[in-house]
């Protein structure tokens, strides 16, 4: 199959069904049976989970927010809580920041700290960097599909692709990332990656090759699975 074909497949296929669908089939049985989806960190990628969930007719209740949480505070319309001032019981409670998802130390210390105010911690579920990564990549790319194949087209052409990375590599500021999946002179990614500017090579935040964008679907198999999902009962 040609990149082109490639491509517009990747483009033409739900998001949902690229990255855990498990995960969409335990939230909603845990909404049929009463329970709140509740997302800790209302930041960037807390608010690409609550676009995924949207996407996928899963009702979110109310962000928890340590840091900007509080009375009156909301996010793409809904209430964001601090952590003692949340509702405790009967949720389903998803860690988004990657701040708490790196580093196992971090993580028992957060969770302990949940436990104390009452949490239970077989309700809350660590959502690893990866998984967040591949979504942002995904929704990048599915919802800007016209500029991604603009972009993607033009990295084809070895003079231009070079071209660009010059010009990326000449003006980082931090060290790329560093992952399987990630080339070696890529920038973190937004939103906004597609989005061109007035020179044709500047992408927004990074660079993809064609291969990386096909590759955001298949890595880390597990990431159509719950069991991606790192029970905080576990830590």
């Amino acid at each position: 199959m040609s990149f082109e074909a490639k491509l517009k497949n990747l483009l033409d296929t739900s998001i949902d069904s690229l990255i855990a669908p498990t995960l969409i089939h335990l939230t909603r049985q845990a909404v049929l049976s009463g329970r709140k989806i509740v997302l800790y960190g209302a930041g960037e990628w807390g608010l690409n989970w609550l676009n995924y969930f949207r996407q996928s007719e899963v009702p979110i209740d109310f962000f928890i927010d340590a840091g900007i949480g509080g009375t009156g505070v909301t996010r793409k319309g809904l209430p964001v809580h601090l952590p003692d001032e949340a509702a405790k019981s009967n949720i389903l409670l998803f860690v988004t920041p990657v701040i708490l998802n790196h580093d196992p130390k971090v993580k028992k210390t957060f969770l302990d700290g949940m436990v104390q105010m009452g949490f239970d911690a077989k309700d809350i579920y660590f959502v690893p960097f990866e998984i967040s990564r591949a979504l942002e990549m995904g929704t990048a790319c599915l919802t800007n599909a016209s500029k991604c194949m603009d972009v993607m087209s033009m990295l084809q052409d070895s003079l231009s692709k070079s071209t660009y990375y010059d010009f990326i590599e000449s003006g980082l500021k931090i060290k790329p990332l560093s992952a399987p999946w990630f080339d070696a002179k890529w920038q973190y990614i937004a939103s906004e990656l597609f989005e061109l500017t007035e020179s044709d090579y500047i992408v927004d935040c990074g660079a993809y090759t064609g291969d990386t964008v096909l590759q955001f679907a298949e890595m880390y198999p597990d990431v159509r699975g719950i069991t991606a999902f790192e029970r905080a009962g576990y830590v």
